[in-house]
């Protein structure tokens, strides 16, 4: 059995009650034909966990590790004024990984980096420019 075939609840079922009848490793091994460490880890989770499931998976691996965050924190810390595709441009040009734009996005929001633009504002009127110069003279 490889690595990229989970047992089934079934699988783990034979695997449990077997032992419980009484059966060594090498025999449940032998009849299920599944290799002895299959058979030791899911009766070592059973008597650890009274359980003979397995944790669930999270989901995608991570494409970024905590190498790649940190050339990324240096490029955003050498010029903190870049767009995201300059960003991405020059993180490919350090790495031998290509990701995308969202990822490099998803990774520095991570970080606790955001990007942040000022709100337009109106410019002062001629009335409210003597005001505050009338104010700073007194």
């Amino acid at each position: 059995m490889g690595k990229t075939r989970e047992l089934s609840e079934f699988e783990r079922g034979q695997i449990i009650g077997l032992w419980k009848g009484g059966r060594t490793y090498e025999a449940i091994s032998r009849v299920l034909k599944f290799p002895k460490s299959i058979i030791t880890d899911t009766i070592v989770q059973y008597k650890n966990f009274n359980t003979g499931l397995t944790a669930k998976r999270t989901g995608r691996l991570c494409s970024m590790d905590n190498n790649d965050h940190y050339k990324l924190l240096k490029i955003i810390k050498k010029s903190n004024k870049l767009s995201l595709d300059e960003i991405k441009q020059k993180f490919h040009s350090s790495q031998d990984k290509k990701v995308s734009t969202k990822t490099i996005r998803k990774n520095l929001h991570q970080m606790q980096i955001y990007s942040r633009v000022a709100a337009p504002k109106p410019l002062l009127t001629e009335s409210q420019r003597e005001n505050r110069l009338s104010w700073c003279i007194e």
